[in-house]
């Protein structure tokens, strides 16, 4: 075969096999085509999975956030037990302060009774003056000193009587 002839069989074949060469090279462009759309697609999954992973994670830092709020608040019931018990430990002992207090403010005002019957007495003796006056004195200072004692003890007594009012249990 000369190479005339040689060109001719290298023509004709690669005529023969252009439409074959043809028909490979359309479906590998199908292939290549479908091939991008899968990646494409695989794409799209990826995506959604960081979306997934993303959201697990402000799933997982809600629980987080969640649970640290529950130790918190169990904490803080405890608290409010303790301050329970000790509101009503202060309850109790402010009922025995307010018993003491009524019964002081009963003996001095009783007390008091008895001084302003004596100063009644030194009163109305003209005949004992001079002893009165020095008595008188010193029995109306000590009046005075029992009145504001039982003021004071008035005011205590309400100041009381508010405070196991606001603490009752």
């Amino acid at each position: 075969m000369d190479e005339k002839q040689f060109k001719q069989f290298k023509a004709s074949m690669l005529e023969e096999l252009e439409p074959f060469f043809m028909k490979i090279y359309i479906k590998l462009e199908e292939h290549d085509k479908h091939f991008n759309q899968i990646d494409k697609r695989f794409e799209q999954i990826d995506r959604r999975f960081e979306q997934i992973d993303q959201r697990f994670e402000q799933i997982d830092h809600r629980f987080e956030q969640i649970e640290s709020r529950i130790k918190t608040l169990e904490q803080q019931g405890k608290e409010l037990k303790n301050d329970a018990a000790i509101i009503k430990r202060y309850h109790k002992n402010l009922d025995i302060t307010l018993d003491m207090i009524k019964r002081l403010y009963t003996d001095l005002t009783f007390k008091v009774g008895e001084l302003e019957g004596r100063l009644s007495e030194l009163e109305n003796q003209q005949s004992r003056q001079e002893e009165c006056f020095k008595n008188y004195d010193e029995i109306k200072h000590q009046v005075k000193m029992l009145k504001d004692r039982i003021i004071n003890l008035e005011h205590i007594v309400d100041r009381v009587i508010e405070t196991g009012e606001k603490y009752q249990v």
